[in-house]
């Protein structure tokens, strides 16, 4: 009964957009899928997009560019080894990706995921051309659907008997 009850106390949250179905979806999984992990490609396509749009001074992408295109050597076309340990050292500086902007508190995404918990990310691939280059970056994001006690005690979440109920759950 509690969990129909957080289904329809949901759409407050998740008013229209292509992520709408996520918050009910992750709430069915909650109910029966006995803790395996959850993954949609929705979700996937959300997060690729935030990504890409990213355009701030702490976005882990925009740094990734970075440290390719301050130790590229074109002439050679290659990234030198001992530059390496750089990636590692500039993504430190970045923040994870959040859905907690504007738009994510009526899209689905704030309500669904809000904040990723953990972020693994892998140059998988960097080809150097005549002057350009292109590489294959990997994100694998990890989230944990759940509220804590100090989630709870936040205004803007106790106010809502949907929050409430997903507590209890």
């Amino acid at each position: 009964m509690l969990f129909d009850e957080m289904r329809s106390l949901s759409w407050p949250f998740s008013i229209y957009s292509p992520y709408r179905q996520l918050i009910n979806k992750m709430i069915d999984h909650m109910q029966y899928a006995d803790g395996t992990p959850f993954s949609d490609a929705a979700l996937d396509m959300a997060l690729r997009n935030q990504l890409l749009q990213d355009n701030s001074g702490k976005s882990s992408l925009k740094i990734i560019e970075s440290v390719i295109n301050n130790n590229l050597i074109y002439k050679e076309r290659n990234f030198p080894m001992e530059k390496f340990n750089e990636f590692e050292t500039a993504i430190q500086t970045t923040i994870l990706p959040k859905f907690a902007r504007k738009q994510d508190s009526i899209n689905g995404l704030g309500i669904t995921v809000h904040d990723i918990h953990s972020i693994e990310i892998k140059v998988l691939s960097l080809q150097v051309l005549n002057h350009s280059w292109e590489a294959k970056v990997e994100y694998v994001a990890q989230d944990h659907f759940g509220l804590d006690d100090n989630d709870i005690m936040k205004d803007k979440f106790r106010q809502f008997r949907f929050f409430k109920i997903w507590f209890v759950l």
